[in-house]
């Protein structure tokens, strides 16, 4: 009688896998400090990022030096931990200053849970996978070194603790992944050995072993990364400093993925719901030092609820999220800020960001967000009239971009006038008021979209009306565009007895038009109203943290990003060119009066005296000032 020993193994083996129970295990914090499994000593930060990411603090309440670093996070970064839970969460954000130790603790975190999924005897009928369906542990840098840094790290922990031994796979061990096998591996294999050996020795092919299923990895933005792959947990090493997507609302998410698969946003999409796997179990760890207020690493930051971003105080962090951010000396005091004084001072800005933690707004190099935030002043309302006939305006107009792939613009209009006082000679350059109209998105067929830019004639018809409500034309010293498309409406302007020019917005107009705009701001003479009705001062404000400061062939140009969340400077461009056309009524220049005179403003400088009137100005208070005329 022959005997199928393959099939009768097989049986038998279904048996045993049946019957493997997960192990009895230690606590995290335990497996990490315990001389009996890993034998490491964590920094205060680390212990503290270690029980709230494995909700802990239940078990293990506070030290002293713990409610130290917990109570500085909230009174400076105002991020709350609550040490009253065993919660753990699914995705976890670590903003923190450079060298503060978090390739280390990542490695904690990955070496955990390779005890985790081990314990569990047969993790993937546990979570109801695929029999034999590998398991990752992921960690993804935008850099070789960095990806190899944290491997290094990890793969050192698996190889000095005893209870790894026997499960490490050494058919699978190079300098960025390394694999494990699970229990039911180890009695898979047995099996097949005992298999083998009752094979005859000659003249028989003996079953393979099989690889173990538990993988531990580092790879880099530029590797190819599997959609589909189980990932326990996935690791986002210095995120912020990831490419960035080129967003466009005319093309799919499947588009802007394929443009650029190594962008902050593609590796998000490929990989993230690939934890999903894993229920509430799959986690997702974001750790950067910080860069500007832009990409995914500062878009998951805001939905952790951090305080650098706009309206924090309103704002709840989404269900699930935790979120650590430290400067580099509260998470490593033996680094003090002292040590760094020297690069502080060669470069402030990047070393507030890079160490201090502090997120940089782009346009952060040449004008502050505590600039921005300055110029719109609480409680006054947009205005679009005259007070006592004493005003006269400049309307600057920017009728956005023409491109029809490109993300959709706004027309801008801002209106403002300039006020002197008699006493100080100080003047104020006052943005009254700013509208926009949306341009739209048409679908053309096949999945894709047009820009529509806007009608010029409704345009038009807001003009007309707001030059009404500002007095009329003798009140109005300029309606400027720039000459993007602008000649139809110019002529339709002027046509109706308006001021209506045209400038081009070339890179050294600009430049001067930024100048000014920037020098005066800086000086705290540029105002604007405050109560954002409309949404166009929040939007105002958000494209000047964002507008680009560039240098080359000691020409300045000034632009908005081309890639990231912000896009657009239309209403930048149109109060700078507004603030810009005000400066030069109140302070003439040899140059801007002949231009004047060629686009048919002559006459228009004169600044006549305005006598000390009664009661309020419309601005909340009574001065005695001249207006431009």
């Amino acid at each position: 009688m022959n005997f199928d020993f393959k099939k009768i193994g097989q049986q038998y083996f279904d048996e045993v896998v049946e019957s493997v129970k997960p192990m009895e295990k230690v606590d995290a914090l335990h497996f990490i400090c315990s001389t009996e499994y890993m034998g490491e000593n964590p920094t205060v930060f680390q212990s503290c990022a270690i029980k709230t990411y494995y909700g802990l603090w239940l078990a293990y309440p506070p030290t002293q030096e713990e409610s130290a670093l917990l109570n500085l996070m909230w009174d400076k970064w105002h991020i709350a931990i609550d040490v009253n839970t065993d919660k753990r969460f699914k995705r976890n954000v670590y903003a923190l200053g450079r060298r503060s130790t978090k390739s280390s603790l990542l490695s904690f975190f990955a070496t955990v849970s390779m005890y985790e999924l081990i314990t569990l005897g047969n993790p993937q009928q546990y979570y109801g996978i695929r029999d034999r369906h590998p398991i990752y542990v992921t960690h993804v840098a935008a850099a070789g070194d960095q990806a190899e840094a944290v491997f290094t790290l990890s793969n050192s922990n698996i190889r000095s603790t005893d209870f790894f031994a026997p499960y490490i796979d050494f058919d699978k061990d190079n300098s960025t992944e390394l694999r494990l096998f699970t229990p039911v591996d180890k009695l898979e294999n047995d099996e097949i050995r005992s298999r083998n050996d009752l094979l005859p020795r000659v003249g028989s092919t003996k079953e393979p072993r099989r690889p173990g299923t538990l993988n531990i990895q580092s790879v880099t933005t530029s590797s190819k990364t599997k959609r589909g792959n189980a990932i326990y947990l996935l690791m986002l090493s210095e995120f912020a400093h990831f490419e960035r997507a080129k967003f466009d609302p005319t093309k799919s998410e499947e588009q802007l993925v394929s443009e650029n698969p190594r962008s902050d946003y593609a590796i998000t999409k490929a990989l993230i719901p690939s934890v999903q796997d894993f229920g509430d179990e799959g986690r997702v760890i974001m750790e950067s030092s910080v860069v500007e207020k832009a990409g995914e690493f500062y878009h998951y930051y805001c939905m952790a609820g951090g305080m650098e971003q706009e309206n924090f105080e309103g704002i709840e962090p989404e269900e699930g999220f935790s979120l650590f951010q430290l400067a580099t000396w509260e998470a490593r005091p033996t680094i003090t800020r002292e040590s760094l004084e020297l690069e502080f001072r060669s470069d402030p800005a990047g070393c507030n960001a890079e160490y201090g933690s502090h997120f940089k707004n782009p346009s952060g190099q040449f004008i502050s967000e505590e600039v921005i935030n300055s110029i719109p002043q609480p409680n006054i309302l947009l205005s679009r009239d005259n007070i006592g006939g004493r005003r006269r305006f400049i309307i600057a107009l920017d009728p956005g971009g023409k491109a029809k792939k490109k993300k959709a613009d706004t027309y801008a209009i801002s209106w403002g006038h300039a006020e002197e006082e008699f006493s100080t000679k100080k003047v104020t350059y006052w943005i009254d008021g700013m509208h926009g109209f949306n341009s739209t998105q048409k679908n053309v067929g096949m999945g894709k979209y047009e820009t529509v830019q806007v009608d010029p004639s409704i345009v038009l018809d807001f003009l007309f009306k707001l030059v009404d409500d500002l007095g009329g034309r003798n009140y109005i010293l300029e309606i400027v565009f720039d000459q993007f498309e602008s000649m139809s409406p110019v002529h339709t302007l002027q046509a109706s007895g308006l001021p209506a020019v045209e400038t081009t917005f070339t890179n050294p107009y600009k430049a001067e038009m930024y100048g000014n705009f920037l020098s005066e701001a800086q000086l705290g003479n540029v105002k604007m109203y405050g109560v954002d009705d409309g949404g166009w001062i929040n939007l105002w404000k958000t494209e000047m943290k964002y507008l680009q400061e560039d240098h080359a062939g000691g020409v300045v140009y000034y632009h908005h990003p081309s890639t990231g969340p912000v896009q657009t400077d239309d209403f930048a461009d149109s109060n700078a060119s507004l603030i810009h056309r005000l400066v030069l009524r109140m302070n003439p220049t040899k140059e801007s009066v002949k231009q004047a005179h060629r686009d048919g403003l002559s006459g228009q400088f004169r600044r006549k005296t305005v006598m000390p009137i009664k009661g309020p100005t419309g601005w909340g208070g009574k001065t005695k000032i001249r207006d431009i005329r």
